[in-house]
């Protein structure tokens, strides 16, 4: 597992790192284990974390008195 920092926040990633890319303040990070089957539920949580994400880099910017 390796970490990656996220602002002022460590994430830990479980899978390996295929493309680690850039673009402006904004980094993405994308692993080669997260697509398999998976259950209704799974993909729900996986949606909802993602969305989570997604707005506090909204409020990130927004805090910052960047356009969004």
């Amino acid at each position: 597992m390796k970490n990656y920092k996220r602002g002022e926040v460590a994430m830990e990633i479980k899978g390996n790192v295929v493309k680690d890319y850039m673009s402006g303040n904004t980094r993405m990070i994308f692993c080669d284990d997260d697509y398999i089957n998976r259950t209704e539920e799974e993909e729900t949580e996986i949606f909802n974390r993602v969305y989570q994400v997604a707005w506090e880099c909204v409020f990130v910017l927004v805090e910052k008195g960047e356009e969004v």
